[in-house]
């Protein structure tokens, strides 16, 4: 299985070393495929950290940065993939090997379409930051599946935007597909 992580950046030289020290670990333990890092035009030395780690990356200026267009671009320069790992240059995470632990259940099971992993609070996060991160990532992991809207709801469609996993055949079939269960598929959180 062909995994690639994406990561988009913006004066991130600051902020990103150790997400990327935990990829290059990632690369080894997960076999990663490709990781491709695209930047909105940084001013500070990202490219240049990008660069020294051995990373693909692609620049596009700061006005065509939007977080969901820039993904589909990812997507599209990752195609070749079977599974994209979406994760944001500020995340926290909750240990040292969260991206080998979110792609266990696409190989555990292929019905799973998406994962999406843990992610803390930063240090200065408000109450209600605080409150959110732990409502949206509890301590136990769950599958969730298309029938589960009756007692969930919209939670039964929630991903992160910020540390996720799919399956890209899935993305390709388009968003609805993926939250109203069209293709059966189920999203498992870690």
């Amino acid at each position: 299985m062909k995994i690639s992580l994406f990561i988009p950046t913006y004066n991130a030289a600051s902020s990103c070393h150790d997400i990327f020290l935990q990829t290059l670990q990632t690369i080894k333990d997960a076999n990663l495929y490709r990781v491709l890092i695209i930047d909105s035009s940084s001013v500070d030395n990202t490219v240049g950290m990008v660069a020294s780690f051995g990373f693909e990356y692609k620049i596009i200026p700061t006005a065509e940065f939007d977080h969901g267009k820039t993904r589909e671009l990812a997507l599209e320069l990752l195609s070749d993939s079977d599974i994209v790992v979406y994760l944001t240059q500020d995340v926290l995470l909750k240990d040292t090997t969260p991206i080998t632990k979110l792609i266990a259940p696409f190989f555990i099971n292929e019905e799973v379409a998406g994962c999406y992993g843990h992610q803390l609070p930063h240090a200065n996060a408000d109450l209600f930051a605080q409150h959110l991160r732990k409502f949206n990532y509890g301590d136990m992991s769950y599958v969730r599946e298309y029938n589960d809207r009756y007692v969930f709801g919209m939670n039964c469609v929630f991903s992160s935007d910020s540390f996720a996993a799919y399956r890209v055949d899935v993305l390709k079939l388009g968003g609805g597909n993926f939250a109203t269960g069209g293709v059966g598929g189920k999203l498992i959180t870690s």
